[in-house]
């Protein structure tokens, strides 16, 4: 579906457009403003629009007063159709934020209720209860969307609220020519409802898309046949900005593998979930990240993964929002858009353009980079690309990766649906994986960052990672600085450690040593491997060779060494070297 192909671009009305926080009444035609976002859009590649609450409420939005009427500090029903007919006309579709679970205290039925309590024709509307009380002292006990009493719980399962709905749905579809909803709290909502929605959307407009809000659990108890077509993903929202933030990838990698790995129980493997950074209810992700210029490799990462990429207005160009400070300082008034002209020559991201003669659009921003537009055209140079399977493995130091293919097939191509000789071989050339568990393979398959790809520190190269190792190795290691041309220096990823049968063993990885000469730690591409004892207050070297890449693993307590490149294969330690045998089991990997 169309949805499943896009950009989204999600905005906060209210927000965006400088309105007052309380519903004052007072009409202002300010949703107008969008129109001169368009764009600023269209240069990013832009072909979706999420819009947040639009409708009359009672002030943030989600406290809805009146389905049909947008909000007057916003405009008219008149504004609004004028904005969303721009819109298409510049190929960009509109989603909805349907917030059907709850209403505002100020919703024209819930009035009723209060007003002429057991009298009211709208009393079953609400769960309600005429014996309690409220914390605003009603005379009567009703439900709240998780405690908050401003946010009035519908009853779902009362055919006049649902035909209130629809009747509100259509009109949106008829009037204004929406594409699709993002459901408010979907993981609250009855799933007979969800279902109902489902089919009465199905007939109204064809393709017409819906995206729920899960925040946790399995979000396949609201997605699926029948359902909704994909909700938001949290679950990697959160693994990104953690294993930056951790210098880490192990959270985001186990994420990704647990919801879209080629085991038969991956969770999500072939659906589309929506992937962002941040969004209007988190702070944002220049505010969450321990190092800003990790932004543009954030960013990548939410475009090169599984899924359809989201980006919250202002976080482009690295706006930056604190959760603690109030949701009002996620949601600030803009008063354009900003743009890096530095970066103009990035391509764009759209696929609507991949098949298009037209030269493709700037995503120049300092946030959205050249490494999210690579990512981006990267995934979609094929629409099966994007419902690969995944498979994890470890490189670059036993960092996790996670890419597209067959585990036997390293990063080839190996599809796991019925393909064409000629499909494979356009894979094949356009890219055969997407090393989304660690972002130093990413950028290393963009060719994006430096020889090895590594974001371990600002400085590629540094003392310190020499500095910490034992003393007997640091003056092993002095050896190397007259042929290579300084003093010694490594990448994080130098050295590695693991302790197998109450033995400590460390390997190092010259590849990550500072070297101008590189003749004098490598030969014929393959790189000096080595891996020392350390025993006693001493380090005794045990193995040597030139590889393209090695790993320490345990093996039921035994120390081994997994090699590629030169002398492949597994090596088990014998007690005084490391020894060729059959190689280890599943389930030995660290």
């Amino acid at each position: 579906m169309w949805a499943e192909e896009s950009v989204f671009y999600q905005i906060y009305p209210l927000g965006l457009c400088g309105a007052p926080f309380h519903n004052d009444g007072k009409l202002e035609h300010r949703i107008l403003k969008v129109i001169d976002w368009i764009p600023h859009m269209r240069k990013l590649g832009i072909n979706a629009i999420y819009f947040c609450p639009v409708f009359e409420s009672d002030n943030h939005g989600y406290n809805t007063r009146d389905y049909k009427k947008i909000d007057v500090r916003l405009g008219t029903n008149e504004d609004f159709k004028k904005v969303c007919d721009e819109l298409h006309a510049n190929g960009i579709r509109v989603v909805l934020d349907g917030v059907f679970n709850h209403v505002g205290r100020g919703f024209t039925q819930f009035r009723d209720v209060l007003a002429h309590r057991e009298q009211s024709w709208y009393k079953d509307w609400f769960n309600i209860s005429f014996e309690g009380n409220s914390n605003y002292n009603d005379g009567l006990w009703y439900e709240g969307w998780e405690g908050n009493y401003d946010l009035v719980k519908l009853n779902l399962r009362n055919d006049a609220v649902v035909d209130h709905i629809f009747d509100a749905v259509r009109y949106w579809v008829e009037y204004f020519g929406i594409d699709g909803l993002r459901l408010d709290v979907a993981y609250c909502l009855d799933n007979d409802f969800v279902r109902r929605l489902r089919s009465f959307t199905d007939s109204l407009k064809e393709d017409f898309y819906l995206i729920g809000e899960m925040l946790h659990g399995d979000y396949n108890l609201k997605i699926g046949p029948g359902m909704l077509h994909s909700c938001t993903n949290y679950e990697c929202y959160k693994g990104i900005h953690s294993s930056f933030n951790s210098m880490n990838m192990f959270e985001i990698c186990h994420s990704l593998m647990r919801q879209f790995g080629s085991d038969p129980w991956c969770l999500y493997t072939g659906r589309h979930l929506l992937s962002f950074a941040d969004n209007h209810d988190v702070s944002r992700i220049a505010t969450i990240l321990n190092n800003k210029k990790h932004l543009p490799l954030v960013y990548g990462m939410v475009f090169g993964m599984p899924g359809i990429p989201c980006v919250y207005y202002g976080s482009e160009w690295g706006m930056e929002g604190d959760k603690k400070n109030g949701d009002p300082s996620l949601r600030p008034a803009v008063e354009q858009p900003e743009w890096n002209d530095a970066e103009t020559s990035a391509g764009g991201f759209s696929r609507r353009d991949r098949s298009s003669s037209e030269a493709p659009r700037s995503i120049a921003l300092s946030g959205i980079s050249a490494i999210a537009a690579r990512c981006w055209r990267l995934k979609v140079r094929s629409a099966s690309l994007a419902n690969s399977r995944l498979w994890c493995r470890r490189t670059e130091r036993g960092a996790p990766v996670v890419s597209r293919g067959s585990r036997r097939s390293g990063w080839a191509w190996s599809s796991k649906s019925e393909f064409g000789s000629a499909a494979e071989a356009q894979m094949r050339k356009y890219g055969l994986f997407l090393a989304l568990g660690s972002i130093l393979s990413l950028i290393a398959a963009i060719g994006a960052a430096d020889g090895r790809g590594s974001i371990a520190s600002e400085r590629p190269y540094a003392a310190e990672h020499i500095d910490l190792l034992p003393v007997d190795i640091r003056h092993g290691l002095a050896r190397l600085e007259r042929p290579c041309g300084g003093k010694a220096a490594a990448t994080h990823y130098f050295s590695t450690t693991i302790d197998a049968g109450g033995l400590h063993f460390r390997s190092l990885h010259f590849e990550n040593f500072a070297c101008e000469r590189r003749e004098a730690i490598c030969r014929a591409g393959r790189c000096l491997h080595e891996v020392y004892l350390e025993q006693s207050g001493h380090s005794r070297r045990v193995f040597s060779a030139y590889i393209d890449d090695m790993k320490l693993i345990n093996a039921d307590g035994t120390a081994g060494l997994e090699l590629e490149g030169g002398r492949p294969g597994i090596l088990r330690w014998n007690g005084r070297t490391f020894a060729p045998v059959h190689p280890f089991g599943k389930g030995h990997e660290r």
